[in-house]
């Protein structure tokens, strides 16, 4: 087995009741790599990433994961992800459930706000944020926690187009971190290790870059140009 991989996947089938979602499927991450899974809505993309992140068990096969990873996770909807008043609280809070000192703490809130340009957010509480500044700051609580892999569900939605931009370049800025999304969005924007897609129950991975329509048949919607998004 590949020591570098984060999360394998070896025949994992799910089903919900007598439902079946997944029949056998393969996937594998490694360190620092950066996946996308296109899927239409209702083909168990969230139930993929909860399996991944070890909150739902295999019905049969299995899902392996590196010993004492650190995970991330980005829910689709930004208004349930911050629980605390204003934004430094919020990034403190996340720093002090790992044992940082003050000092770290403080070091830490500063150069994440500073990197990505938000130090005007630092004070401000976190009801009177737009949905796409709740979404990044979202990810920054996460990414502050030096995670090993964040796992994305839907993450660009629920945010306007400006806010989508923003943290498109924001993850094709990083290269020490393994992430996974999972989307119904076509974004050629992003830059990814690889592709894959939900199909037939199965996580196919996709060989080139395939035409439009190769989504649109699968009802995924294509986003594309930056322009549009």
């Amino acid at each position: 087995m590949n020591n570098d991989y984060l999360l394998k996947m070896y025949h994992m089938s799910f089903s919900y009741e007598e439902k079946s979602i997944f029949e056998e499927s393969d996937f594998t991450i490694n360190e620092n790599e950066k996946v996308i899974i296109y899927a239409n809505n209702g083909s168990g993309k969230t139930t993929f990433l909860n399996v991944c992140a070890g909150f739902l068990s295999p019905f049969s096969g299995s899902c392996f994961r590196k010993n004492e990873l650190k995970i991330g996770y980005l829910f689709q909807n930004p208004y349930v992800q911050n629980i605390s008043i204003t934004v430094e609280e919020e990034l403190v809070s996340v720093c002090k459930n790992y044992g940082m000192n003050d000092k770290v703490i403080n070091e830490k809130v500063g150069y994440f706000l500073g990197i990505f340009g938000l130090n005007h957010l630092r004070k401000r509480d976190i009801v009177s944020l737009s949905g796409g500044e709740k979404q990044i700051i979202s990810f920054l609580s996460n990414l502050i926690m030096e995670p090993d892999i964040i796992f994305f569900d839907e993450p660009f939605s629920m945010i306007d187009s400006g806010a989508r931009r923003r943290l498109i370049k924001i993850l094709n800025n990083i290269s020490k971190l393994a992430f996974i999304i999972v989307t119904s969005l076509y974004f050629p924007s992003l830059d990814v290790s690889d592709q894959y897609i939900i199909d037939n129950k199965k996580i196919l991975k996709i060989s080139g870059e395939p035409e439009h329509d190769y989504f649109l048949k699968r009802g995924i919607f294509p986003v594309v140009s930056d322009d549009y998004i």
